[in-house]
């Protein structure tokens, strides 16, 4: 249907604007990401907002050995009652990005 020189040239044009998502957060830090995903508009590091400051998550899971990864699925499901009765609503951060947000907050 399309010649190999066509699909080719199409391919070179149209990768910088396929790779462009991938590369505009390069860099970020973690507090940058959980800031760009407003994670502070419920969180703070040392107070407790809507929800609970980072320190008080990190003190509370610390001592799970699969805290990262009881987090990253709370995080994404959603959860109530755990912190008072303001529900957290499920959140659609990549999961990349929420890993290292997560490992970050754990370092709070």
């Amino acid at each position: 249907m399309f010649s190999d020189g066509l699909m080719k040239s199409f391919f070179w044009a149209m990768l910088p604007g396929l790779l462009m998502p991938l590369l505009s957060h390069a860099g970020e830090t973690p507090k940058q990401l959980a800031a760009r995903h407003q994670c502070f508009g419920c969180h703070a590091v040392n107070e407790f907002r809507v929800g609970p400051a980072f320190q008080q998550v990190a003190e509370r899971y610390g001592v799970r050995k699969d805290a990262i990864t009881y987090l990253f699925n709370e995080v994404k499901a959603g959860s109530v009652g755990k912190w008072g009765s303001t529900p957290m609503p499920p959140e659609t951060v990549p999961d990349p990005e929420l890993k290292n947000i997560l490992v970050w907050v754990m370092q709070q």
